[in-house]
């Protein structure tokens, strides 16, 4: 991990963190998605001052990906939004290919893809959870401090929301029966 906690790279991922946190916490898809786009753009200049190149490039597409899934309807679009954006984190991972750790953040993309694009609700949430699993490794190896700030928090946000929206399921239920 880089020796000064307080260099510019890391002060950027610490706003990032906060970013991420405040989305992950919504219960509304929408919300949480066009969230997290802020949150993903804030952690693309963190990962570029990081040098951490694979992690950079990949969150631009990320920024992109969750501003569609936040707006996309139309099963035809979501079905070539995900196909363009499943390619580009290859493509991406190709070419920034430089250390393991990098398939971490594509494996991770290739998911958080799959689960914004296909998913919603609950089983989105969970997909998102194996996503954040396979960041917060890819943070660890990469030296972000503010990314496994963020990595560990949200994995804890995202059991706490999932057992929310748990717990607002079964109190419907009560409440239709």
């Amino acid at each position: 991990m880089p020796a000064n906690i307080f260099s510019l790279a890391q002060i950027v991922g610490y706003a990032a963190y906060v970013l991420t946190i405040v989305a992950f916490w919504q219960k509304r898809d929408k919300k949480m998605l066009l969230l997290n786009a802020v949150s993903a753009a804030t952690w693309v200049v963190h990962y570029g001052l990081l040098g951490a190149w694979a992690g950079s490039i990949t969150e631009i597409l990320v920024t992109v990906r969750s501003i569609l899934s936040a707006y996309m309807t139309d099963k035809r679009h979501k079905h070539l939004a995900a196909g363009f954006f499943l390619i580009g984190f290859v493509i991406v991972g190709v070419f920034t290919y430089h250390y393991f750790y990098d398939v971490f953040v594509v494996a991770a993309c290739m998911l958080g893809t799959v689960s914004m694009v296909y998913w919603d609700g609950i089983k989105m949430r969970w997909g998102m959870l194996v996503t954040l699993i396979l960041w917060l490794l890819y943070t660890l190896f990469a030296g972000s401090i503010g990314g496994v700030m963020s990595s560990v928090t949200i994995v804890t946000t995202q059991i706490i929301t999932l057992l929310r929206m748990y717990r607002d399921k079964k109190l419907a239920e009560v409440a239709a029966a």
